[in-house]
């Protein structure tokens, strides 16, 4: 006798492919939002000094240049936040830094789903950064590693959306068009993309070798 073939849905009679597929879609909400719960009330109320932190609360203020690279996208973000009416000027530059760690482990959860399709593998890997001693540090005053995290974070998962296409079909456009924009925003605000860009393109396999050329 044949084997019997396997069912298709688990014994609560959801389908395999939804009964996952709404958990694995909101986990990187749910892992920002749950990031921001856990580092805004951290956050430092006043100036720290702390390496180029009280320099990047002046650049806050006054949408000035600080030292090079300059950090050209990170000093307009921290002084559009400084509009805001929370608190003073300092803790509302501290707070990007709280934000932008919030989107990366959102990311972060994104770019395990994309890798393994494993809820608690994508928890376990955000929990462990985000209570990783330099992190959770990094996200309680202004400082420009912040951003770099969220950009090796987006960027890694654009990559690998990218590398994912089916091999039969050509890479869908507008995929390769965010990678390309990713790089460049990068760019405008560390050199550090120059390290990682080939490696991304390598990454996107044939479509980024195109982007590259």
């Amino acid at each position: 006798m044949a084997d019997k073939e396997p069912s298709a849905r688990p014994p609560d009679g959801t389908p395999k492919s939804a009964a996952g597929g709404l958990a694995r879609r909101l986990l990187p909400l749910v892992v920002g939002l749950g990031s921001l719960a856990l580092f805004v009330p951290r956050v430092c109320p006043t100036v720290v000094f702390n390496a180029d932190s009280p320099e990047f609360v002046v650049a806050a203020a006054e949408w000035g240049v600080v030292h090079p690279p300059g950090y050209a996208l990170y000093t307009f973000l921290i002084h559009l936040l400084a509009k805001a009416p929370l608190g003073e000027l300092a803790y509302r530059a501290n707070l990007s830094s709280a934000l932008f760690h919030a989107m990366t482990l959102g990311l972060v959860a994104a770019v395990v789903l994309e890798l393994w399709e494993s809820v608690p593998a994508a928890l376990a890997a955000c929990l462990t950064l985000a209570f990783s001693r330099s992190f959770l540090l990094s996200s309680l005053f202004a400082e420009a590693f912040p951003l770099n995290d969220l950009f090796c974070a987006l960027l890694l998962l654009l990559a690998l959306r990218v590398a994912r296409e089916p091999p039969r079909d050509s890479p869908h456009p507008r995929r390769l068009t965010w990678l390309a924009l990713g790089i460049g925003m990068a760019s405008t605000h560390h050199q550090f993309i120059a390290f990682g860009a080939a490696g991304l393109l390598c990454l996107a396999g044939p479509a980024g070798w195109d982007i590259g050329r």
